[in-house]
This record gives C-alpha cells, sequence and structure tokens, in this order.
C-alpha cells in the first residue's frame, strides 16, 4: 500500500514538473502599448504604421523556445530553404517585434494570444500560421 501511494506521488510530481517546464518555455510576444493624445511616446513602444510587410514567407522564431528549434530541425532535415524563399527573424530585436506585430495586425490576430513560432506564409496566401505543428504540416504539404 505504502509503495503504491510513493508511486502515484512520484507521478504527480514528474507531471507538475512536466507542466511548469511548458509553461516556463512557452513564450508570449508582449504587444507594445499604444498611447493617445499628447502624451509622450516611446518609439519603442507603438507599433509602426509605416512597416513594410514583404511578400516572402518569414520564420519569427526564439532562441530559447522549444517548439522553435523542433521548427528549425523539421527546415534542416528537409532542405526547406530550397524550396521555399524563407527569411528566419529572432524576436529580440525590437525591429523584427514590430515586423511581426504589423503581420498580426493585417492578419486580424489578437496580439496577446500570439507566440512563437509564428510563420508568414507571404506569397499568395499571405496566411499567419502560429505552432511548431501548424507550420511543419504547412512545409510538408507546400507545393503538393
Amino acid at each position: 500500500m505504502k509503495s503504491k501511494k510513493n508511486f502515484v506521488l512520484i507521478i504527480g510530481l514528474v507531471a507538475l514538473v512536466i507542466i511548469a517546464a511548458f509553461v516556463w518555455n512557452n513564450k508570449k510576444i508582449e504587444a507594445p502599448t499604444q498611447q493617445t493624445g499628447t502624451e509622450n511616446q516611446n518609439p519603442e513602444n507603438a507599433i509602426t504604421a509605416d512597416v513594410e510587410i514583404p511578400s516572402k514567407a518569414i520564420l519569427f522564431y526564439s532562441n530559447t523556445c522549444p517548439h522553435c528549434k523542433v521548427v528549425e530541425e523539421y527546415i534542416t532535415k528537409n532542405n526547406i530553404t530550397s524550396k521555399i524563399d524563407l527569411e528566419q527573424k529572432e524576436v529580440s530585436s525590437d525591429v523584427n517585434v514590430q515586423l511581426l506585430l504589423a503581420i498580426i495586425k493585417k492578419c486580424e490576430l489578437p496580439q496577446d494570444s500570439i507566440g512563437v513560432p509564428f510563420l508568414w506564409t507571404g506569397g499568395a496566401t499571405r496566411e499567419c500560421i502560429i505552432g511548431d505543428q501548424d507550420i511543419i504540416a504547412f512545409f510538408a504539404n507546400y507545393n503538393k
């Protein structure tokens, strides 16, 4: 009976550690705040209206995101960059975040629920795809 109790306790602790690791590594993109009126605007915190959205595909990622690493491994293993003109942008750069936010706005997605990996397909489809499995599915079905 005691060993069964210990087993249940160990399973519970392992599940808790897995959940904590997932929450810790799930990076969200913080949307800049927009100010109105005559308030002093900080250019780093405002979405610039003049950001030009490229027509080529862009993968937004974070170096600390495990889901982004899964996508990167798929891209490398399947030589995706020879099939798709794909640009990759790390979200620690303010310029890259501004571009990501402009694309999110174009796709009419809520800024507070966006994370990485995030793919802008560009081209004729001009889709926003979020998450490693959906992005990998897009690459797997590209030009089929």
